[in-house]
């Protein structure tokens, strides 16, 4: 039995009890006109009574109330029939009775009342004929009667059959409804409390990527000025590049003159020993003289040996003998010259033999000297400059290396610098969604608020229906909730 059956039960059983009660004073007022028995009004009308009372104080929402209620409904009809001493018109009592008793879902309740009538009916009729009919009726009277009251009780049945099942449905609706109501609160307050806690994430998120688009400004920024940078990085070195390159061909055009300078001063020695050979050549070409110049001598000599045998002859000749000795003495004076002369000459030539042995000496090793200096000096230079050739190709490397180094660095900022410019728009389009979602959030919050009351509303809707009471508030509650054209939108989103 569910919720609603009860309620059902209790209230019809309350409403009986009304309708009992209500009947008293009629019958008191019968029994004065038709002038019956004020203690079948009375007494037996209170009798009656009692019982559904006490069955309403203990066990009211009970089907065996119903039925008591139906027999005392029944009785009812049977005492309105007796002390209207059997007017046909009392009869129709017993149909606004069985109608009544459809009313409370039960086919039993209806089984009972009907089979309470027929007993009613042949009871009076063989006990107290005059208290069922005021004529003289046969038996096949009362069975029409009876067949009335049957037929009147097939349609109560299924009458009663349709609002129990009314009852049931609307009452296992209801629970389940019931049970809905509280998932959707529950729900309601879910959604409430994860609405906040989305609404303060999508507020973090929004700040987050606020401050997220400013860094990536910056970057952008920076990136722009790394780029520029390493530009002019690259046109740096790629100037590097070709004054490396310059220096490499410079370098080798030193080492070529280089290498030529050290050949001129081979072939300046060799031309050195050449003089010094040629001066040789001089020296015993004075040499010779000064062999000649001893000849001369010799023949000075002799000359002057001659002059002093033809002066001895001379002067033995006496007279005869003045004009050779003249002759003789001249001859002597010349060889005396000539001699004088060769002697000079032997000495001039000496001198320069010695002077020009000492230049050969001198130039032959100053010129040694200098060119032993000059070809270490060369070496050197020829060394320092093979060495300055090859750090220039290290170099030249290096700046090969660096110059594609800073062309893939220069291109890969600018691939870099396009990267980050789409993830700026990418996070620019982001917080815009994000805004958009914010929006939805906050619709979403006020659409779970709504909710919330709107399952609160249903709550005391339910409340409501359970208890009975304040039924025409609850319908105006329902009727704006079904009416308002926010809360269908907002069910709908919250759907």
């Amino acid at each position: 039995m569910n919720q609603l059956r009860v309620e059902h039960n209790k209230t019809l059983s309350l409403v009986t009890l009304g309708i009992l009660a209500a009947h008293i004073p009629v019958f008191f007022f019968m029994a004065k006109y038709f002038k019956t028995e004020l203690s079948v009004a009375l007494g037996l009308s209170s009798l009656v009574l009692s019982a559904p009372v006490i069955l309403h104080m203990f066990k009211r929402e009970s089907e065996l109330t119903q039925i008591v209620n139906a027999i005392a409904l029944m009785s009812y009809s049977a005492i309105l029939i007796h002390l209207g001493r059997g007017m046909i018109e009392m009869h129709f009592h017993i149909f606004a009775f069985m109608a009544f008793i459809a009313l409370y879902g039960s086919i039993k309740s209806v089984i009972a009342g009907l089979t309470f009538v027929a007993l009613h009916h042949v009871g009076f009729f063989f006990l107290l004929p005059k208290s069922l009919f005021n004529y003289d009726a046969s038996i096949w009277i009362v069975v029409i009667h009876a067949a009335f009251a049957i037929a009147c009780a097939s349609f109560a049945g299924l009458l009663a059959k349709k609002i129990s099942d009314i009852i049931e449905t609307q009452g296992t609706t209801l629970i389940e409804l019931e049970n809905i109501a509280k998932e959707n609160k529950e729900l309601s307050l879910k959604l409430k409390n994860a609405s906040g806690i989305l609404q303060d994430g999508s507020v973090r998120q929004s700040s987050g990527i606020q401050e997220t688009v400013s860094s990536l400004d910056e970057i952008s920024a920076m990136s722009g000025s790394n780029l520029s940078k390493m530009s002019q990085a690259k046109e740096s070195a790629d100037q590097n590049f070709t004054n490396a390159k310059e220096g490499e061909r410079v370098s080798s055009e030193v080492t070529t003159s280089i290498e030529s300078v050290r050949k001129n001063n081979e072939e300046l020695l060799k031309t050195t020993e050449v003089n010094a050979q040629d001066m040789q050549g001089i020296i015993e070409i004075i040499n010779n003289i000064s062999e000649k110049t001893k000849i001369i001598n010799d023949i000075v000599f002799q000359t002057k040996l001659l002059s002093f045998n033809a002066s001895v002859e001379a002067a033995r000749a006496g007279e005869h003998g003045k004009g050779f000795a003249v002759v003789a003495e001249e001859v002597g004076n010349l060889a005396k010259v000539s001699g004088d002369a060769a002697n000079e000459v032997e000495s001039i030539v000496n001198e320069g033999v010695d002077v020009v042995e000492k230049v050969i000496q001198k130039t032959t090793e100053s010129s040694k000297r200098h060119m032993q200096s000059s070809s270490e000096k060369v070496a050197s230079t020829l060394e320092s400059v093979l060495k300055l050739k090859e750090i220039f190709n290290q170099f030249l490397s290096n700046a090969e290396v660096i110059k594609n180094v800073v062309s893939e660095s220069t291109e890969s900022m600018r691939e870099q610098a396009h990267g980050i410019e789409n993830i700026n728009q990418a996070m620019n389009d982001l917080s815009d969604l994000n805004n958009e979602n914010q929006v939805a959030i906050n619709d979403v919050v006020g659409t779970s608020d709504s909710l919330a009351k709107s399952s609160t509303n249903l709550d005391k809707v339910f409340k409501d229906i359970k208890t009975k009471k304040k039924k025409t508030k609850v319908l105006e509650l329902k009727r704006a909730d079904l009416n308002s054209p926010n809360n269908e939108s907002e069910t709908k989103k919250a759907s």
